[in-house]
C-alpha cells in the first residue's frame, strides 16, 4: 500500500468512525409553562433548563415548522382561533393571519377540549405554506394553512376500531421531517383516554390504529405533549431515522408532575420520565427543534464523500 493510500485509508475510516459515534445534532426541547413563559433545555440531559421570554398568552400547542427554526403556536379562544409564530430569542408572539372562528359549519374546538398540534412535513406547497394537522380530544380533525392561519380543510372526525373506548386525542406528531412536496411520513397520535399509542391512517379519514400501550397510566389533564425528532443525517420513509419524547402527567405522581419519557414508536411504550429543570411544567406545549448537522458533522461526511468518490474512480 503507497503512503498516500494509506492516509486516505485512515482518513476514510477515521470519518467513518466519528460518522458513527457523534450525534448529528443536539436536540434542544421547548416548553410553554403556565405563566405563559418560554424556555428551552437539551431533551436527553435535561436536568436544568434555559428561561426565554413571555409570550403573553398560553398556547394549546407548539411546534417547529420542518426545515427552518420557526416555532408555531394555536391559541383557541371562545370564539376565535389564532395561529402564531413565536420568536425563540425572546418569546415575543405575532398573528399569523386574522384568526378563524373557533365554532364553524364542520367543527366545533369550543369547550374544554385539549389539542394535538404538528406539521405535515410532506405537504410543501407552491406557495411555500404547508399545512398543519389540528386534532382534539373531542375529535375534531382539521388541516390548517400556515402562511394564512386559516383553515384549510376540514376531514373526518378521529374514531378507533368498533367495541373500543372513544377517542381521547390531545397530542400527534408526524415523523420523517423534512420538507418535501410529497413523499412518506406517518402521523402518531397519544390517546390519554385509552394510555395508547396509535398512528393515524389515513390522517384525513380520522383513522386510528392501534399501536400499542403506554405502559403507564398517565392523568388525563391538560398539557400533554409529544413530537419527534429526526436525525438530518438519517432521514428514510421508516421510523429508524426518528427519535419520538412526550411530556405527561403521571397519575401516580405527587402533584401531577410533567415527566420526560421516551417514545418507542414500534411499541407504543414509554420509557425512562425525567423532570424538566427540577419539575417545569408544560401547560402550553412541547416541540422539539427541527435537526441541523454540527459542522464537524456536515465536515466529516463531505470528507467520506470525496474519499469515497476518489475510490470510485480510482476503480474504473
Amino acid at each position: 500500500m503507497t503512503t498516500s493510500w494509506m492516509v486516505r485509508a485512515l482518513l476514510c475510516g477515521g470519518a467513518l468512525l466519528l460518522l458513527c459515534h457523534a450525534p448529528a445534532s443536539a436536540q434542544t426541547g421547548y416548553g410553554v409553562d403556565a405563566n405563559f413563559t418560554l424556555f428551552s433545555f437539551n431533551v436527553t440531559a435535561p436536568a436544568t433548563s434555559t428561561t426565554i421570554g413571555n409570550g403573553g398568552f398560553l398556547p394549546e400547542a407548539i411546534d417547529f415548522r420542518p426545515g427552518t427554526n420557526q416555532l408555531y403556536a394555536i391559541d383557541v379562544g371562545a370564539t376565535t382561533t389564532q395561529l402564531y409564530t413565536i420568536n425563540i430569542t425572546n418569546g415575543a408572539a405575532t398573528p399569523v393571519g386574522a384568526g378563524f372562528a373557533t365554532v364553524g359549519v364542520d367543527y366545533n374546538l369550543a369547550g374544554n377540549q385539549s389539542f394535538g398540534f404538528d406539521f405535515n412535513p410532506k405537504t410543501l406547497q407552491a406557495d411555500n405554506s404547508m399545512r398543519i394537522r389540528l386534532i382534539s380530544t373531542n375529535g375534531e380533525n382539521l388541516r390548517l394553512n400556515s402562511s394564512t392561519g386559516l383553515v384549510a380543510a376540514v376531514d373526518v372526525d378521529l374514531a378507533i376500531e368498533p367495541g373500543s373506548n372513544a377517542p381521547f386525542t390531545d397530542a400527534a406528531a408526524y415523523i420523517n421531517n423534512v420538507p418535501e412536496v410529497g413523499g412518506t411520513t406517518i402521523l402518531y397520535d397519544m390517546d390519554i383516554r385509552n394510555n395508547s399509542l396509535y398512528t393515524q391512517s389515513p390522517p384525513n379519514n380520522g383513522t386510528m390504529n392501534l399501536v400499542g400501550s403506554f405502559g403507564v397510566t398517565i392523568s388525563v389533564q391538560r398539557g400533554i405533549g409529544f413530537d419527534v425528532y429526526t436525525d438530518p443525517l438519517s432521514v428514510d420513509a421508516t421510523i429508524g431515522g426518528d427519535s419520538a419524547y412526550a411530556v405527561l402527567k403521571r397519575a401516580d405522581t405527587a402533584g401531577g408532575a410533567y415527566l420526560i419519557y421516551d417514545v418507542n414508536l414500534a411499541t407504543g411504550g414509554i420509557t425512562g420520565g425525567a423532570l424538566v429543570d427540577g419539575g417545569r411544567n408544560f401547560d402550553g406545549g412541547f416541540a422539539i427543534a427541527p435537526g441541523v448537522p454540527e459542522p464537524s458533522t456536515l465536515a466529516l461526511a463531505a470528507m467520506a464523500a470525496v474519499l469515497g468518490a476518489v475510490r470510485q474512480r480510482r476503480s474504473k
